[in-house]
């Protein structure tokens, strides 16, 4: 999503708030118009376009789920009268034994766990609209009107109340029936039928049905159908081929949004390679009788099988600094899978195993796209979690991928919420499969951490909802898509840390354990100062977990995100560690103290790694290869790419259109701000010594250094060491190793690293000459003297070591800095210069 600092229209607000209770925007000035807005007006992007009645052949397809519904937001009458979180479900799906419930709407509400309650109850706020909003709705942002003025809005109303109409879809896990009694309502105003009650929140998604098809050809559309009209054959799971019955189906080109730009066009998609192993195909017969595809997944890219392997650690980190997004890998309807092993052997994917998504996409380029301002494409980021599944049709491994979708208000009515593949990036109304390209790196992780992580990407989704009371979500350089998945995961990792959630054991994964934590925490906190609002969020989750957990036994596995929820409920687990606040009593309604968005310059500058999208995707991608996880990375470039009205730009650093400049700027923020373990900071003094011991063997055995010089007293030591710093220690630095070399983080093969390393350490020692020689003349004897050049050579050597076995310049820095110090001042520097020029 938009970096805030090239969206600072989002931030002048048109004063004044509308009245409480107001459920429509104003109706004064001038209001764009929503992409959400124009699609709808298209007949297939609705639901009364799908009637429940019409059921397409049982043999050909499947349930997309055992439990599907359409959520619907209860009338303000309605939804007061219960103190719970609830909602209406229209029910699509339901399995075997309650078939009978198909087409009834029913109240949905959360199970009844003390954890789960607690964090429904924190996460619980009246909803008062403002000026902020009205200013998102004159932009064309959907913005959730109908709980303008609703008190006590929690995560279920404010994911069924995001959108203008009842049309979000979502699917559900751990269903329990239970009484309508057990809501504490009015009886009149449910029903007669049962409550749902779920553990976890609902999962969207689109289509009701679902099929494996291989297209045949496109028909001449008949009257009304425009050319949407395809031949399909369907997968036969006996024969393991597509040798089934041919059918006709739907797959609509959108309508142009509210930028002339279609969300999805299937010119093309009949002949494009990545149909050669067949769609899932995931929607509904219309009343026509035609079933009719809302959203398209492509076989091949979820199978496993590579279209290329790159093995060893340094191979992968080039991939992901370089390969991933070249040139090569970006062209308009081109998709790859490449899977990177670390060093060491890795065994296969299999079934059941689980993996951290971690997601990324860019802009949308060509005559037709949309523009870059600041020469920067900010693109967006999501973590999300893949599970290696047996495919429901023919049995063999693929990945089944669901993404944590933080994300503000915007033209196309995507809501924030967890989200399949099919609501997507594989939705044909607002999914970005066919306009830009996307990047899915997968991380083989353990599934407790995976949990742990849902449950803070799940509280932040609904922060998103509801506004935390504001009803809109609006992007800034501190609060976006990047930034708030990165705080979801610090909490995680800070309420693993105090014992509060259950995570995987140090055997239990090779990228796991506490240095796994560590290194996030470098990546997430670059200063080691942690955000404010980053803080506070997570003494807020912590007391709320603490104050149920004494309330009542904990939700344990399935609780409100699974197993990560658990309380740990054994002697052996970790103590919950303090918090500044005091504990309070169970949770059940909102809360004093609000959720804090800090939107200071400070906090940007102590969460700098996760401003834009690209840094956090390919810092979180690396991290995790350089600890022994194997990845897999999915891209797909505007699929089928038939328009040659668009083209797709990858996702960039500030300023990264620029070529040279935007890869500068990268260099030199990963060398500055690259953190230092303990075996780094080890290597590092060890290179120290060793230095230091050839560089004053060579220079007291040629004379060039003269140890007999007293040192200065302490006050001028340290006003010259003050100077040294930036000039000639970081400047030089910052110029010889830190722009010309490539940094360690980009996997650079060893001959192009040696060959950038001798070039940089050549040009380090000519610079020295040619400064004495034009700006320098009070050192152009010394610069000029082989004893010299020789001492500047052994520096280089040094500090280019230094840099690729660290990766930070700072300790080349000090090096550079504590040399040229004693040198000056007690081994006869400034007795050299003193001198003056030669001739």
């Amino acid at each position: 999503m938009p970096w805030g600092l090239l969206a600072l229209a989002l931030l002048s607000l048109l004063p004044g708030s509308l009245p409480a209770g107001s459920t429509t925007p104003p109706r004064t000035g001038r209001v764009a118009v929503s992409s959400y807005s124009l699609v709808q007006r298209a007949p297939f992007n609705r639901p009364d376009f799908y009637p429940l009645d019409r059921r397409p052949d049982q043999a050909l397809y499947r349930p997309h789920a055992d439990w599907i519904g359409r959520l619907i937001l209860p009338e303000p009458a309605e939804a007061a009268a219960s103190a719970e979180d609830w909602v209406w479900l229209q029910v699509e799906q339901a399995p075997a034994a309650a078939a009978h419930l198909v087409g009834r709407r029913l109240p949905l509400a959360w199970s009844d766990q003390p954890r789960l309650r607690a964090l429904v109850g924190l996460l619980t706020t009246d909803i008062h609209l403002g000026a902020e909003a009205r200013s998102l709705a004159a932009q064309g942002n959907v913005v959730p009107w109908r709980l303008n003025g609703r008190s006590r809005v929690g995560p279920l109303q404010s994911l069924a109340g995001a959108r203008p109409e009842d049309d979000l879809s979502v699917r559900l896990e751990g269903v329990e029936l239970a009484a309508a009694a057990g809501l504490r309502a009015p009886q009149p105003a449910l029903g007669e039928g049962p409550v749902l009650r779920i553990p976890t929140p609902p999962v969207q998604i689109t289509g009701r049905w679902m099929a494996r098809v291989r297209l045949v050809k496109a028909l001449q559309g008949r009257e009304g159908a425009g050319g949407d009209l395809f031949v399909v054959r369907h997968y036969d799971p006996r024969s393991h081929s597509y040798r089934g019955p041919q059918e006709t189906v739907r797959i609509p080109s959108q309508p142009p949004n509210r930028d002339g730009r279609r969300f999805f066009e299937t010119t093309g998609l009949l002949d494009h390679p990545i149909g050669a192993e067949g769609w899932t195909v995931y929607g509904a017969p219309a009343a026509d009788g035609l079933f009719t595809v809302q959203a398209l997944l492509p076989q091949a890219l979820v199978q496993l099988s590579p279209d290329g392997q790159l093995l060893g650690t340094a191979a992968g980190l080039g991939q992901i600094a370089r390969g991933n997004w070249n040139a090569a890998a970006n062209r308009r309807g081109s998709f790859r899978r490449t899977a990177l092993e670390p060093d060491g052997m890795a065994r296969p994917w299999a079934i059941g195993d689980h993996a951290l998504l971690i997601h990324a996409f860019g802009g949308i380029g060509g005559p037709g796209g949309e523009p870059t301002p600041g020469f920067t494409v900010t693109g967006h980021f999501s973590f999300g979690e893949a599970e290696v599944i047996a495919d429901p049709f023919g049995g063999e491994p693929r990945f089944d991928l669901r993404y944590h979708q933080i994300y503000a208000n915007n033209p196309d009515g995507i809501v924030a919420g967890s989200q399949e593949w099919s609501a997507w990036s594989g939705d044909l109304q607002r999914g970005w499969l066919g306009l830009r390209p996307i990047s899915d790196v997968l991380v083989r992780q353990d599934p407790e951490l995976l949990a742990a992580l849902r449950l803070q990407a799940e509280v932040m989704m609904a922060r998103y909802r509801s506004g935390d009371g504001r009803g809109v979500a609006a992007v800034t350089a501190t609060t976006s898509c990047v930034q708030d998945s990165a705080q979801a995961l610090w909490t995680t990792v800070e309420l693993l840390r105090q014992g509060l959630l259950s995570g995987p054991s140090p055997s239990a994964s090779h990228a796991g354990g506490e240095s796994l934590k560590r290194a996030i925490e470098a990546v997430l906190v670059p200063f080691g100062i942690v955000r404010p609002d980053w803080h506070g969020n997570a003494e807020l989750i912590a007391t709320a977990l603490r104050a149920a957990d004494r309330a009542g036994p904990g939700s344990g596995v399935g609780g409100v995100v699974g197993s990560g929820v658990g309380a740990p409920g054994s002697a052996a687990a970790p103590a919950a560690g303090p918090v500044a606040r005091p504990p309070v009593g169970p949770i059940v309604g909102p809360l004093v103290r609000p959720f804090q968005r800090g939107q200071s310059p400070l906090d940007a500058l102590l969460s700098l790694h996760s401003i834009l999208p690209r840094r956090g995707h390919d810092a979180f991608a690396a991290l995790f290869l350089q600890r022994g996880a194997p990845l897999w990375i999915l891209r797909t470039n505007q699929i089928p790419g038939a328009s040659p009205r668009y083209e797709p730009l990858a996702p960039t650093l500030l300023l990264g259109r620029l070529p040279l400049v935007g890869e500068l700027q990268r260099r030199l923020a990963d060398g500055l701000l690259a953190p230092l373990d303990a075996r780094q900071v080890g290597l590092c003094l060890l290179g120290f010594a060793l230095y230091a011991a050839v560089a004053l063997a060579l220079g007291l055995g040629s004379g060039f250094l003269e140890p007999h010089h007293p040192w200065p007293r302490p006050r001028r030591l340290v006003s010259a060491a003050a100077a040294l710093l930036p000039m000639p220690a970081l400047g030089e630095e910052l110029v010889f190793r830190g722009a010309l070399l490539p940094h360690p983080g980009e996997g650079m093969p060893w001959p192009q690293l040696l060959a950038w390393s001798a070039l940089g350490i050549g040009l380090f020692v000519l610079y020295h000459p040619l400064a004495g020689r034009l700006w320098y003349r009070r050192a152009e004897r010394v610069f000029h003297d082989p004893r010299f050049l020789l001492q500047t050579a052994l520096l280089g050597v040094a500090a280019t070591v230094l840099y690729e076995v660290s990766g930070s310049l700072w300790p080349a820095v000090l090096l550079h800095a504590v040399t040229v110090l004693v040198w000056l001042e007690r081994l006869g520097g400034r007795q050299h210069l003193a001198v003056g020029p030669a001739g």
